[in-house]
C-alpha cells in the first residue's frame, strides 16, 4: 500500500513526476505489473475461499 501511495504523490508534483519517469523503465514497470498480478490472484483466492 505504501508503494501505491508513493506513486500517487509522485504523480501529483512535477519534481517527483520527473524523478519517477527516470526510474519507470520497461523492466521496472513489468516487474511491478507482475507483483500486482500475483497479488490480485492471491486476493481472488482469499475472496472465494
Amino acid at each position: 500500500m505504501l508503494e501505491v501511495t508513493t506513486y500517487n504523490i509522485k504523480g501529483r508534483y512535477p519534481d517527483y513526476k520527473r524523478d519517477f519517469h527516470r526510474i519507470a523503465t520497461r523492466t521496472y514497470t513489468a516487474e511491478r505489473i507482475n507483483v500486482i498480478r500475483e497479488f490480485a490472484q492471491w486476493l481472488t483466492t482469499k475472496m472465494t475461499a
